[in-house]
């Protein structure tokens, strides 16, 4: 009997084991830098609409910079190793164990500072060979890059394209991994789709037609995002006489996913994925309210029969509804020379954060009425002012000459904070730095956003708080 139990116990344990992966090995700096007894974590994509990035492991490098992670997945995902400011991308499988020495510039990343200082690339993996899915797709993608930059006139000829491609899946068609042939697939449609510009449609029924589980691959989600990219924000919106507008205001889901995109009404799968994409793209449009947004994100997270398009539109919702009135604010921590701020401990009261750059004159003068804010509203209100300056100086010349600076601190050039908080970046596309140097929150005693974009103290926030308040 006890035999027999254990003979159970290791049979129900093989499966798990058999899917546990592990990644091991190294960090060391080639300009004298060192990455010891720091964190080191796993993190995968699965959504390749929103790229929301979910960590399945978590640990430390030893005294040498020494690392290894296991942990337990059943499916092939693109993954990031993520050592401090240090990223190295990878495919991995469940069952396989990657040796991924690291080497980086860790002095020199170390004494930078801001948004873009980080050394981001493929991994190293020593124990890849002919074969592993690694291997394979660096060695398709290198192929692939070496035609084109080769022939620069056969790149534009559909059948010298054509002739191409028809070998390289020659040449992969004994290879017996799904991940690995769906890659090669959209591979193949990838330079297909710049040769077939003018013929959009054929293009669809070539390569999306027949295709399923668009969303779990990296490849096919990539030529999909390209090849169907701005399809509401640029061609349904600019139709002022689209059926897909009434179908968005109705709220009528299965009528939004014939006009999404009609040739491919059919194909309920694509048409999801082109309606969740649209969906994000013009949530910034204010073309239609983010109410009638979230509806139709509601209604496939509650019809679809792909269980990977819940979790997409689930993330499409929590970006559209991201710093939202109601919705809790991000956490924040700060840890700088002594001076660490965390959200956590302001609970109770309201709390209103000021962004702010040392450099604007006029700042200085909304610090006056801070002042005023504190002490009139002590028992309601807490200020917090955060400088998210590039350079260090400015930030301590502005301290330098503030009497009291205990509300004060510098953002210790964390992008995350940018990020969570909507913080515009001069160095980042799109955005009006030195138009808008500063911005202001106000979050709830719960933790709650009651103003996302809050007035300055100067254009009547303590008005609205008075309000807010009953005072």
């Amino acid at each position: 009997m006890h035999k027999l139990l254990s003979i159970f116990l290791c049979l129900s344990i093989l499966p798990i084991l058999a899917n546990e992966t592990t990644l091991l090995g190294s960090i060391k700096g080639f300009d004298g830098g060192t990455y010891s007894n720091s964190p080191v974590e796993v993190l995968i994509v699965r959504d390749f609409i929103t790229y929301k990035k979910e960590t399945l492991q978590k640990g430390l490098t030893d005294d040498h910079g020494n690392f290894k992670l296991s942990f337990h997945h059943t499916d092939t995902h693109i993954a990031i190793l993520k050592l401090g400011r240090v990223e190295r991308t990878l495919f991995i499988e469940p069952g396989k164990s990657y040796y991924i020495p690291v080497e980086a510039s860790l002095k020199k990343l170390q004494a930078s500072k801001g948004f873009f200082a980080k050394d981001s690339q493929k991994a190293t993996i020593k124990n890849s060979t002919y074969g592993e899915l690694n291997y394979l797709i660096d060695t398709l993608d290198k192929t692939c890059s070496s035609f084109l930059s080769k022939h620069p006139f056969k790149r534009k000829n559909y059948s010298s394209i054509k002739h191409f491609t028809d070998s390289i899946a020659l040449h992969y068609q004994p290879v017996n991994k799904p991940y690995f042939q769906k890659y090669l697939q959209f591979k193949i449609a990838e330079l297909h789709m710049f040769v077939m510009r003018k013929f959009r449609d054929e293009f669809v029924k070539l390569h999306f037609s027949s295709t399923k589980n668009y969303a779990s691959n990296v490849q096919s989600m990539h030529v999909l995002n390209t090849f169907f990219k701005g399809n509401i924000k640029h061609n349904i919106l600019s139709d002022d006489n689209s059926p897909f507008h009434r179908a968005m205001l109705q709220t009528n889901l299965t009528k939004m996913l014939f006009e999404v995109n009609p040739s491919t009404s059919d194909n309920q799968e694509l048409n999801e994925l082109l309606l969740m994409k649209g969906i994000l793209e013009i949530s910034d449009v204010y073309y239609y309210r983010k109410s009638k947004l979230i509806d139709a994100l509601d209604q496939i997270i509650a019809t679809t029969s792909f269980p990977i398009h819940k979790e997409i539109a689930t993330n499409i919702k929590g970006k559209i509804n991201h710093l939202e009135i109601g919705t809790k604010a991000p956490y924040l921590s700060i840890e700088n020379d002594g001076r660490n701020f965390d959200i956590e401990n302001y609970r109770g009261k309201y709390l209103y954060i000021s962004f702010f750059r040392g450099w604007d004159i006029d700042f200085k003068k909304e610090l006056e009425i801070i002042h005023y804010l504190q002490q009139r509203y002590e028992e309601d209100l807490s200020v917090v002012c955060i400088s998210t300056d590039i350079d260090l100086k400015t930030y301590q010349n502005f301290i330098a000459q503030q009497d009291e600076a205990s509300f004060i601190y510098h953002y210790n050039f964390d992008p995350q904070i940018l990020i969570d908080y909507r913080i515009p970046d001069f160095r980042m596309q799109e955005t009006h730095q030195w138009q808008k140097p500063s911005s202001h929150v106000l979050i709830g005693p719960h933790g709650k956003i009651i103003f996302n974009h809050a007035k300055s103290p100067s254009k009547g926030f303590e008005y609205d708080f008075r309000l807010l308040i009953g005072k």
